[in-house]
């Protein structure tokens, strides 16, 4: 989960984002989202930033989840990529009255693949800022238990 806000951060401004704003209490994460281009913000999402027309949902708990719907103007879109409860309390009525959108659930990557490729060739997407650590098949049971934001498991 560490890595998917950030690759938002990337996919957003390769898409044509005039500007991202990035969220984290997490120093790193924070460094490598404004090496890709975004305003960083250190701290827990607050209502202080703004609204903004698309929000992105990437703490994995609920209290983030209400707190980045409650950042989403009205209209507007949030995407949630992951929750890690099974339950979540949601201000409903809020929501309704501001006509936001909430997208919950696995993305499905695979008809996009081709044009996620293509901007990468480009150099329009960049995932290997978002990598944090490259180690070899025969390590990653020490690799998976440090605690990176995007670990890549190479056989070759």
């Amino acid at each position: 989960m560490r890595s998917l806000p950030l690759y938002a951060v990337d996919s957003a401004l390769a898409l044509g984002a005039s500007s991202v704003t990035y969220v984290d209490t997490d120093p790193n994460r924070l460094q490598v989202a404004q090496e890709l281009g975004s305003r960083v913000v250190e701290g827990p999402p607050d209502q202080s930033l703004g609204l903004f027309p698309v929000t992105v949902h990437g703490t994995a708990t609920a209290e983030g989840l209400v707190a980045t719907l409650r950042l989403t103007e009205p209209g507007g879109r949030c995407t949630s990529l992951g929750l890690f409860e099974s339950e979540a309390p949601l201000p409903l009525f809020e929501l309704y009255t501001r006509g936001v959108h909430l997208h919950g659930g696995i993305g499905m990557a695979r008809p996009a693949i081709p044009a996620i490729l293509d901007l990468v060739a480009a150099g329009r997407l960049r995932p290997q800022l978002v990598t944090s650590a490259t180690v070899a098949w025969d390590d990653a049971s020490e690799a998976l238990l440090e605690p990176v934001t995007k670990l890549i498991l190479s056989r070759s």
